[in-house]
């Protein structure tokens, strides 16, 4: 599920001006942009819980659970590794980025449905939920980038940048992802 990004719009209009912005007065600007995930999905996800103790053939109780969830997995630039932007002094500007990754993996509680619950002996409380859950994060992340959410999220990232830079001037804008091969450089279609 691609989030739009309404800011986005007005955040371009105070650079739509016929010089060029220097790169300093653009970093607040980029890195506001940066801050929000760039690509985000939202799984409906299904769990079975099932746990049961016995003591010498003897059931002391059992519980199992099927319910499904929303978990939501939300991809962008971690900030904290840094960026740079480099300007020749002309109107182009190359701009190095951390690649993309996960952000965020998060279960919406509010979504959660019981399919099917039985309970004897014991009774089956949130932390088996919380615990199901946390297991599937990991599961879901790694189908989340099979998906190709990264790549969706550096090319929102790329887009974003490439307008931002360009109504604030720049003819060129030459984005790379850090650990990208140099062939891979991001260059937007006009």
């Amino acid at each position: 599920m691609k989030r739009v990004l309404p800011f986005f719009l007005i955040i371009i209009s105070l650079f739509s001006c016929t010089r060029t912005v220097p790169p300093d007065q653009m970093e607040e600007q980029m890195r506001r942009i940066l801050l929000l995930p760039a690509y985000e999905h939202v799984y409906r996800d299904i769990i079975y819980f099932n746990e049961e103790k016995t003591f010498m053939f003897f059931k002391l109780y059992d519980k199992e659970l099927l319910f499904s969830v929303n978990i939501r997995v939300q991809a962008g630039i971690n900030l904290e590794k840094g960026f740079s932007l480099d300007n020749d002094g002309t109107h182009s500007i190359r701009i190095t980025l951390p690649e993309p990754e996960i952000l965020l993996i998060d279960a919406d509680e509010t979504t959660i449905k019981e399919l099917f619950i039985t309970e004897w002996g014991k009774e089956i409380n949130r932390l088996d939920y919380y615990s199901e859950i946390e297991n599937k994060k990991e599961a879901v992340a790694a189908d989340a980038v099979k998906r190709g959410i990264l790549v969706k999220a550096a090319q929102n990232i790329d887009f974003m940048l490439t307008n931002l830079f360009k109504s604030a001037g720049y003819d060129s804008v030459t984005i790379i992802f850090e650990g990208q091969d140099n062939e891979e450089e991001k260059t937007p279609v006009d």
